[in-house]
């Protein structure tokens, strides 16, 4: 199976968007994550696809401070037709607004392989929500909890230290993607107040949770081609719509 996948470069006006999310409750005070912001704002611009997952990160060139890089599942020539559409023409005047915040008209798409040969070695840095789901008491219901915490808690560390445990976390996340970790290490970890709407129908309050914020890079190999591929698309664990989970790639030995 083959499908078009693209990889979106844009340079949001970050300070912008703070405050535009701030006004229409996107962000909130003691929470400096973008990732719901950047999630509303791209749903109101882009209506014929979405960017899932993507990361914003601090860009590598002088240019720009922070660059948002995510995966689209269209071809590069569409994914660049529908921006151009929509720069010029905004279907309303908010839409307007958050496509000049996003500059829209200095974005960048890239089309990705079609296939990806079993075998292959690819060098990565992904930024993950190392979680596990835990069932709260007797009464149902769920919350998620640091993967590390969750082992300790278990009884079952021997003598990794947490370092290992998210490196083993990410094997795992990347078995489900159709890919296997080679060598990775951990680059930053930490813990990050997110923002996220609750999922119970009635409730428009906004919650914010507290959680791991872990990015790692290393080498990977491919297993399955079509698996690898939707997992580009689906993203490695969980928050992929918030700005986790992009599998960001690049040539063997390229370090990032």
């Amino acid at each position: 199976m083959t499908r078009p996948i693209s990889l979106v470069r844009m340079c949001p006006d970050v300070l912008a968007l703070s405050q535009w999310a701030l006004q229409k409750g996107y962000l909130e005070a003691g929470c400096s994550d973008m990732g719901y912001a950047l999630h509303a704002a791209t749903k109101w611009v882009f209506t014929d696809f979405s960017i899932r997952p993507f990361v914003l990160r601090t860009r590598q060139s002088r240019q720009s401070s922070v660059e948002l890089l995510g995966y689209v599942d269209q071809s590069a020539k569409v994914v660049s037709a529908g921006l151009e559409s929509t720069s010029r023409s905004p279907g309303c005047a908010q839409q307007g607004e958050i496509a000049r915040m996003l500059n829209l008209g200095d974005v960048l798409a890239k089309d990705m392989p079609k296939r990806w040969e079993v075998g292959q070695r690819l060098s990565f840095e992904v930024r993950v929500r190392p979680v596990v789901r835990s069932r709260l008491g007797r009464f149902g219901g769920s919350r998620e909890i640091d993967i590390a915490a969750w082992v300790a808690r278990r009884g079952e560390r021997s003598g990794h230290d947490k370092n290992d445990l998210y490196l083993q976390w990410l094997d795992s996340r990347l078995r489900l993607c159709g890919a296997r970790l080679c060598s990775g290490r951990v680059n930053a970890r930490g813990k990050t107040v997110v923002l996220r709407r609750p999922r119970k129908q009635g409730k428009r309050e906004l919650n914010l949770c507290n959680g791991p914020d872990v990015v790692m890079s290393g080498l990977l190999e491919v297993q399955d081609s079509d698996l690898f591929a939707e997992g580009l698309i689906r993203g490695v664990g969980r928050h992929t719509g918030f700005g986790f989970g992009c599998l960001l790639l690049a040539p063997l030995a390229t370090a990032y």
